[in-house]
């Protein structure tokens, strides 16, 4: 049995032990390729979300992680750890169809690193221009804290939620329309 896409051909048929990884992980990066974009295509045509939102949202997965890790955690990532995600992530654009021309200031990019330090710069004018407080903004957040409480003991919750409150960046914690958070835990 045989999947041709655009640029993997599988065969499943020709599995010796040897072949079986290279099966495993083509097949589904074929199906998942074909569902990102076929769902990012629906999605875009049906107007519910611009290819500038879909940008940001893969800029979150790249950079989120390599800011939570500076703060957070005890050493920094290195050079080939930060490529290594943005590549990643830039794959997973590439295969739902996000067009980066237009809005990076590169077309094309020498690695993952150059590629990240590009989307990061883009994101912080995204979210300047963007992420400004709304009603629509305190309400999602107001029902999101909640869930993310859920597991939480009950007499802890009221804590939980101004930790996640504290955890919010500035930018973000002023769009959600949250107030005091940062004063009362950082002591600034």
């Amino acid at each position: 049995m045989n999947y041709i896409h655009s640029r993997y051909q599988v065969s499943l048929s020709a599995c010796s032990p040897l072949s079986l990884p290279v099966v495993h992980v083509s097949r589904p990066r074929l199906l998942h390729g074909i569902g990102y974009g076929l769902l990012t295509r629906c999605v875009q045509k049906a107007g519910k979300i611009s290819n500038e939102d879909l940008l940001y949202t893969l800029s979150v997965f790249i950079t989120e992680p390599i800011s939570w890790v500076e703060k957070y955690e005890w050493r920094s990532m290195n050079d080939l750890e930060i490529c290594a995600i943005a590549t990643f992530w830039k794959s997973i654009g590439d295969a739902m169809g996000i067009q980066y021309t237009g809005y990076l200031a590169r077309i094309g990019w020498p690695d993952g690193l150059e590629f990240y330090k590009d989307i990061k710069a883009w994101a912080t004018n995204y979210e300047v221009k963007f992420m400004v407080p709304a009603k629509t903004n305190k309400i999602t957040v107001d029902e999101l804290i909640p869930l993310l409480l859920f597991y939480v003991p009950y007499r802890l919750r009221a804590a939980g939620s101004h930790m996640v409150g504290v955890m919010m960046g500035d930018r973000l914690r002023a769009a959600m329309m949250l107030v005091g958070f940062r004063f009362l835990y950082l002591g600034n």
